[in-house]
């Protein structure tokens, strides 16, 4: 199977990528190693105990357009209605665990932050809805890249271990770079650019993320922000969040330190 462009990985970048190759008429395939399309991208899950419409980000749930300006200007050329993240209020540190939490007046140390209603799986169905759905492939997860005179050829694997190969003039690497690293690329990538690779991080990577339901919004009831943070753990920082509608359950984001694999 031969096109111009083969693009690996079927998250924001890549169905990005995807959307403008689509304008401008080049013949492209996206290959996802995945059994979805969005990447780290993944919101609408149904959580028990709670009405329809409840969307709940267990990946990427936030941006910044001012130091993202070009992500901003994205979301509002796809109409993508937003809201604010933060919530007026106090927030809570624990310093000990035989004390109680303290109280401080909430702050923020980065720029205005928003997030899109419906959740970030908005904007990835938004892309996806510009992209034919046979030009994506899910479920190949690329094993090799290798050239063969002025072609590159893609090597993937799916389930039961079948095997295809996508040729293509052009490869773009839309997945993180530790990711790519993993890639066999045929032939060799230096060793050095494959370590520099291997070092760059992946946003919140060493995360994870736990979500709680509450029948009544208690943070507006006790004017707290929902903004947590703890000295002790096992969490390192807790951010609650508001549902979008109103009278609705509330959502809490709890993080810590988690194996990046």
């Amino acid at each position: 199977m031969k096109q111009s462009a083969v693009i690996i990985g079927a998250g924001i970048s890549g169905l990005y990528a995807a959307t403008l190759l689509e304008k401008a008429g080049v013949d492209y395939v996206i290959l996802e190693a995945r059994d979805r399309t969005g990447g780290r991208v993944l919101s609408g899950l149904e959580l028990a105990g709670t009405s329809a419409g409840i969307h709940v980000d267990m990946g990427a749930a936030w941006f910044w357009p001012d130091i993202q300006p070009d992500f901003a200007q994205l979301i509002e050329r796809l109409s993508l209605p937003v809201m604010s993240h933060g919530r007026p209020g106090d927030m809570l540190y624990e310093r000990q665990l035989d004390s109680p939490p303290e109280r401080y007046p909430a702050w923020e140390s980065s720029p205005a932050s928003f997030r899109l209603k419906g959740g970030m799986q908005a904007l990835t169905a938004a892309l996806k809805s510009q992209i034919p759905a046979e030009k994506i492939k899910i479920g190949h997860q690329v094993v090799a890249v290798s050239r063969a005179g002025k072609e590159v050829q893609i090597h993937t694997r799916s389930e039961g271990s079948k095997k295809a190969v996508f040729s293509g003039e052009h490869v773009f690497l839309a997945l993180p770079p530790a990711l790519a690293a993993k890639i066999d690329f045929r032939p060799a990538m230096p060793e050095q650019v494959l370590s520099n690779w291997r070092k760059i991080p992946t946003w919140m990577a060493p995360h994870a993320k736990y979500v709680a339901v509450y029948k009544t919004d208690i943070l507006h009831e006790r004017q707290l922000s929902g903004n947590a943070g703890s000295r002790v753990g096992p969490m390192v920082r807790s951010t609650f969040r508001k549902s979008e509608k109103q009278r609705r359950p509330l959502r809490a984001h709890l993080w810590k330190n988690a194996p990046s694999s």
